[in-house]
């Protein structure tokens, strides 16, 4: 049932990314951030698939080979990712050095993380799917992550402040779908795997960019943004309703508590709507006495 649940999740995400990257794309072809989007787009997808493919593998060989690629996806998507956080929503200044400094290190890093067994040593077929072990440079590779992550972050806290309010907005739409795919990720991808001693749900982590992709081309393609908070508690709502649709398809197996958990659902998605609509009638009233002074 899980294996089942991760694929659907992969074509659902497939289809809403490839949506939103063609969306964006034809929005303004001739614009860098949106040529960059579909790119950063294409990168994540191509990372997913990998991350699902390899733990369809019978054969050690062949999971290593497929985890390895997977990495070097995870490398690659730090390119598109570093010059979209430059142009994004408008172009600063720029750091040719930094540039050629960031790209060489990512070329650098997906050819060890496909070729080597310096980033991934080993795998280990388990009953859940394929456990690895980091190589010399797992470390490293870890710690290269985390600092292009706080580069890119720094180069939308670097420009926000000079930025007029319609592109404040933007960025901050930018930065909770950020946010929630840090948060996801460090759930599943890293907090769970050291109190489980496994990675058996990484993928639910890596799904999350769905989020991200969501809020970036919102902000990109819309000129007139809905309200954050209409946004944030809708999307917590979502949230929320995955979780419980999970635990009660993955982790219920008595017939008694499936009944009364998909009450509980069927009950919290009726608060959700009032949550949502109430959200949205106070943020109306405001604008309203806004408009009235």
């Amino acid at each position: 049932m899980l294996n089942f649940l991760f694929l659907f999740f992969l074509v659902l995400i497939n289809i809403i990314g490839l949506l939103l990257a063609f969306w964006v794309y034809f929005a303004n072809k001739k614009e860098k951030i949106n040529k960059t989007f579909a790119l950063l787009t294409l990168s994540i997808l191509l990372w997913l698939n990998f991350g699902y493919i390899y733990n369809l593998a019978e054969q050690s060989d062949t999971a290593l080979l497929l985890l390895r690629i997977t990495f070097g996806a995870i490398c690659l998507f730090f390119l598109p990712t570093y010059f979209f956080s430059v142009y994004f929503p408008k172009e600063g200044k720029r750091n040719k050095v930094l540039d050629y400094l960031v790209v060489a290190v990512i070329v650098i890093f997906i050819l060890l993380s496909i070729f080597t067994n310096l980033i991934i040593k080993t795998v280990e077929i388990k009953d859940w799917g394929i456990d690895f072990t980091y190589g010399k440079l797992g470390t490293p590779f870890l710690f290269i992550v985390i600092i292009l992550t706080i580069l890119i972050l720094s180069q939308f806290f670097k420009k926000y402040f000079t930025l007029s309010l319609e592109e404040k907005i933007k960025v901050q739409y930018l930065l909770v779908g950020i946010s929630l795919f840090a948060l996801m990720n460090l759930i599943f991808n890293v907090t769970l795997p050291v109190i489980r001693g496994s990675i058996e749900y990484y993928q639910l982590g890596n799904y999350s960019a769905v989020l991200f992709l969501g809020f970036a081309a919102y902000a990109i393609v819309k000129r007139r943004l809905f309200g954050i908070r209409i946004v944030l508690t809708a999307l917590l709502v979502a949230i929320i309703t995955v979780l419980l649709l999970l635990d009660l398809l993955v982790f219920t197996e008595e017939l008694w508590l499936q009944i009364a958990k998909s009450g509980i659902l069927a009950m919290f998605l009726g608060f959700g709507w009032l949550l949502i609509k109430s959200v949205q009638t106070e943020i109306k009233q405001r604008e309203k006495l806004a408009e009235a002074y």
